[in-house]
């Protein structure tokens, strides 16, 4: 496995300022993520691992609804959720997923 990027949490964090707000007390409105790219020389697959992260209180944002683990068919995450690996590929000829799908987010009810 080659990695263009090495992203890792430690990077990432080293490149903000030190945190201004307690993750519980934070609004969480400013972000940072980091992109590690990996090609697989045995397979020629190539795999995204990305990580995001509030700038303002440093907490890691997790990846809701992928599976944990990995697949060269569809994205999924670390075990803790706080990376999401995603399968990618060059887009040398063009083309169109057959469906898409989009859910509504619950709305809150306000009392």
């Amino acid at each position: 496995m080659a990695g263009t990027h090495e992203g890792t949490w430690a990077e990432l964090l080293a490149t903000l300022a030190p945190a201004t707000a307690k993750p519980a007390e934070c609004r969480h409105e400013v972000f940072a993520s980091a992109v590690s790219m990996n090609r697989f020389e045995d397979t020629g697959l190539f795999l995204a691992e990305v990580s995001i992260c509030c700038v303002q209180c440093h907490e890691p944002f997790r990846f809701k609804g992928a599976p944990a683990g990995v697949a060269w068919d569809a994205p999924t995450s670390s075990i803790d959720g706080l990376v999401l690996n995603a399968p990618v590929e060059p887009e040398i000829e063009k083309r169109l997923h057959d469906r898409a799908r989009y859910v509504m987010p619950a709305i809150p009810v306000k009392h």
